[in-house]
């Protein structure tokens, strides 16, 4: 698995997910796209920050595995002051869409809120998604 199989694997899982939700009428901006929240609306943004990685086997060259981690960050942008009662049923759906479930070779972990803050006009708040993919190269 690469990297870019690893994004679209997660690209597509979010994306199917969502398009089933009862969210999908909220912009998104997807990993490396150029996107700006939308004013007086709600709206997402969704970015992979790779990690470490490191063999976890021992063999011929070639062989051995390797296990890459990483996190998925999902930042929601809600209008200023109207609460987290906008937001958290979004949180909960999220990360729904991601806690321990496997698809296209990466295994995710359990999501969280990493916090929320205003940063005006707009109420922020951060989900990881801690999730590890493996591959032979070492």
């Amino acid at each position: 698995m690469t990297l870019e199989t690893e994004r679209s694997a997660i690209e597509s899982r979010f994306a199917t997910q969502w398009a089933a939700s009862a969210y999908s009428a909220l912009k998104v901006g997807y990993d490396g796209q150029k996107f700006e929240f939308v004013a007086n609306t709600t709206s997402v943004r969704m970015r992979i920050a790779d990690g470490a990685a490191e063999q976890i086997s021992f063999g011929s060259p070639g062989t051995n595995l390797i296990r890459n981690v990483g996190v998925i960050l999902f930042q929601i942008a809600t209008p200023g002051g109207v609460g987290t009662a906008t937001l958290r049923p979004i949180e909960e759906t999220i990360m729904g869409f991601f806690r321990n479930v496997t698809f296209g070779g990466v295994r995710c972990r359990v999501p969280y809120v990493i916090g929320r803050e205003d940063e005006p006009p707009f109420l922020l708040s951060t989900i990881a998604c801690p999730f590890e993919r493996d591959e032979y190269n070492g």
